[in-house]
């Protein structure tokens, strides 16, 4: 599950500057779901996902501890474009495509600045 690998491993800093436009995604990707008949399945990961949260929060803790690798230094291993099918042509679109680098491209800066204050 895409949500159980991004709390278990994602840093704090990473986390809170991906998760709006994740967010946005899984609003986006609820909509396919309803439009192609699969929200039950859908709904039932949601469901999932709440019902295992304070696991991934514990293993979250133990992964987060172990984490050698800066928070720049991951962020810069991730990508800000929607190369899954599920978002067809808007994933394509050359305003998301370049409103969503841009963000992220800020997003790493700001990532950046908070590491280096924390050192």
């Amino acid at each position: 599950n895409r949500w159980a690998f991004v709390i278990r491993t994602y840093p704090t800093t990473v986390l809170a500057a991906a998760l709006p436009i994740m967010l946005a995604a899984e609003l986006a990707v609820i909509g396919v779901s309803v439009r192609d008949g699969w929200w039950r399945q859908k709904l039932a990961a949601i469901n999932d996902l709440r019902r295992w949260l304070p696991r991934l929060i514990g293993e979250r803790e133990v992964i987060q501890a172990r984490r050698h690798i800066s928070d720049a230094g991951f962020a810069a291993q991730l990508t800000p474009d929607l190369d899954s099918p599920f978002f067809g042509g808007v994933g394509r679109s050359p305003i998301v495509i370049t409103c969503l680098r841009g963000y992220w491209g800020v997003a790493r800066r700001l990532i950046g600045l908070v590491g280096r204050r924390r050192t």
